[in-house]
């Protein structure tokens, strides 16, 4: 798979402490953010798909009326 690379500015305070926990963890600070960053948008993505889902189904309820009721859950 290909990359590229890309520049995040971030303070120095918070580089030293992923620094640290790169040293803890034996990884390096470039897995921590790419980890992290893959964490995040997988995250995202879900909430994001979640949302979808559910203005779906509000559309589809204001079109044709039809529901779950309780019982039938």
């Amino acid at each position: 798979m290909k990359t590229t690379a890309v520049a995040v500015k971030i303070d120095p305070e918070m580089k030293a402490r992923m620094k640290r926990l790169a040293v803890s963890r034996r990884r390096s600070t470039h897995w921590l953010m790419t980890d992290a960053i893959s964490q995040y948008v997988e995250r995202e993505e879900k909430q994001e798909s979640f949302r979808h889902d559910g203005n779906r189904a509000w559309n589809e309820y204001q079109e044709t009326g039809l529901h779950g009721t309780s019982d039938e859950a």
